[in-house]
């Protein structure tokens, strides 16, 4: 959390840490940064009360939603990495383990991006980001996939967009001058 915290202050943006329900109606942009387990997540947002809180802001009241690594898999209809649970629904698809012959799991490292949203992504110089995850998102759409990457002879998403929701599976807070230029691109598109 620190880390996502300094680069949207890296900008002078305000940042507020929410640990309410009530806290989130009046956000400009939600940022649901995670690491750590689907089932896991899903637990402590629905016992904090923060998942229909969630669901009520993006959905019925469109405040734009940002979701890195773990938080953009949260937006799935479902994951595997505890069991089979319930993901959010937003953007139609499933959360399932990295399984490509030959490769590291977990996905560590620099990756170069392939993209097609210029909005999201201009303005970069290296294209390369920081993975850090073993299971990715299989979206139904293939229209909301905004940018891949090539791990093994697989293409993972690493990156999805619908409407008021972006998610990115790298972090871009640990992705130097190229993710802090996403996360400022991202701002200005939504904001």
């Amino acid at each position: 959390m620190g880390s996502v915290k300094s680069a949207f202050e890296f900008y002078g943006y305000p940042v507020e840490l929410v640990d309410h329900p009530r806290k989130i109606r009046n956000l400009s942009l939600i940022v649901l940064a995670g690491v750590g387990s689907f089932g896991t997540a899903v637990r402590n947002l629905k016992q904090r009360h923060l998942w229909e809180a969630l669901d009520q802001a993006v959905i019925e009241n469109g405040i734009p939603i940002l979701g890195l690594c773990l938080g953009m898999q949260l937006f799935a209809d479902s994951g595997f990495e505890d069991g089979e649970e319930d993901g959010f629904g937003w953007v139609p698809g499933s959360v399932v383990k990295i399984t490509t012959p030959g490769v590291k799991v977990p996905h560590i490292g620099w990756d170069r991006v392939e993209f097609n949203d210029p909005d999201i992504f201009r303005g970069m110089r290296y294209h390369h980001f920081y993975y850090m995850h073993s299971y990715h998102v299989v979206p139904e759409d293939p229209e909301s996939i905004i940018g891949t990457t090539q791990y093994g002879a697989d293409t993972i998403v690493a990156g999805i967009r619908k409407d008021n929701i972006i998610g990115l599976q790298f972090h871009p807070e640990k992705s130097q001058s190229d993710g802090l230029r996403v996360l400022r691109n991202i701002v200005e598109a939504f904001t």
